[in-house]
């Protein structure tokens, strides 16, 4: 085994689990940091463009002011 495999696991020849190297993982994460930044920055055009929903309405739409 090299130090860059990627190995899967699996039961029933179905992939259950993988063993990949750190660098994957790392990769991954930024991507991941990446994404959460993009949706963040769209929720705050949207909330400068449409505002927001005031506590009260969503409490009583949902009926939870009961």
């Amino acid at each position: 085994m090299h130090s860059k495999d990627r190995i899967a696991l699996t039961r029933r020849d179905r992939p259950r689990a993988a063993v990949v190297p750190i660098e994957d993982i790392a990769m991954l994460e930024e991507i991941e940091d990446r994404e959460d930044l993009k949706a963040a920055r769209a929720a705050l055009r949207e909330v400068k463009h449409k505002g927001t929903i005031p506590w009260t309405q969503i409490k009583e739409d949902l009926h939870l002011d009961r």
